[in-house]
């Protein structure tokens, strides 16, 4: 009688009852495993392989303020903007709404890191935008992309190549003080296509989590040590 070694194929090739489900355990762990595994890769782009973005050209674009209802908080903090002193968090919407979801929950902590951080909603609809803003606990400025293509889209990477020249990819991403793209953290695509699983998308929002406070933590000291040089520089001459 031939030996089938233990494993999935023993469980997947076996007639006893019952031992379908421990196949199916034993393959949804696998993939649960190779899903999470995607996002080591995740990390924040060093700024000489960056992609410069206009924040000028941003501040400049057809912007709708919601103000807050009853018992939600007001996410505008641009009355603390401080020109090239302020990152940027964008909040990419276009068919998703949980990069809005994990926006809410992590901005006290991302304020705490980075007080000047100005958080937006970006879109090509900015109905849909304030519809989702109507039972979030924050409103958040909301700016139009506009153009064919989506200017602001296109220059981010993110235009769907199936949105019609109009429809963004969903995403978070972090621009530092000098309006570089340093992180793009993915809603339903790429690493983050697993981020609506049952099994893993809270794994997957746990980790977009970290690394995007630790992305803003990296890109404040940045700005420290670029300050601290500027003087170390200027001592040389005065």
């Amino acid at each position: 009688m031939d030996i089938v070694p233990v494993g999935k194929r023993a469980f997947a090739d076996s007639q006893s009852p019952g031992d379908e489900g421990y196949a199916d355990e034993e393959n949804t762990r696998e993939n649960s495993k190779s899903n999470t595994d995607d996002l080591r890769g995740l990390s924040l782009i060093p700024k000489e392989e960056a992609w410069e973005f206009g924040i000028s050209e941003l501040l400049d674009s057809p912007t709708t303020i919601t103000p807050p209802r009853e018992g939600q908080v007001d996410g505008n903090n641009f009355k603390n903007y401080g020109g090239e002193k302020s990152l940027f968090l964008l909040c990419v919407l276009g068919s998703h709404t949980m990069q809005l979801g994990l926006l809410c929950q992590i901005l006290p902590k991302l304020l705490a890191l980075s007080t000047q951080l100005q958080a937006l909603i970006l879109t090509n609809n900015p109905s849909t935008a304030i519809s989702a803003l109507s039972s979030s606990p924050y409103t958040f400025p909301i700016v139009e992309a506009q153009g064919n293509p989506a200017n602001h889209f296109l220059k981010l990477g993110l235009l769907n190549p199936l949105g019609n020249g109009k429809q963004p990819l969903d995403a978070i991403v972090l621009l530092d003080a000098s309006g570089k793209r340093r992180l793009v953290l993915p809603f339903g695509w790429g690493e983050g296509r697993h981020v609506g699983g049952l099994l893993t998308g809270q794994v997957v929002l746990d980790t977009f989590a970290v690394v995007l406070e630790e992305s803003v933590r990296v890109l404040e000291g940045e700005k420290r040590r670029g300050k601290k040089d500027f003087y170390d520089v200027a001592r040389t001459y005065f």
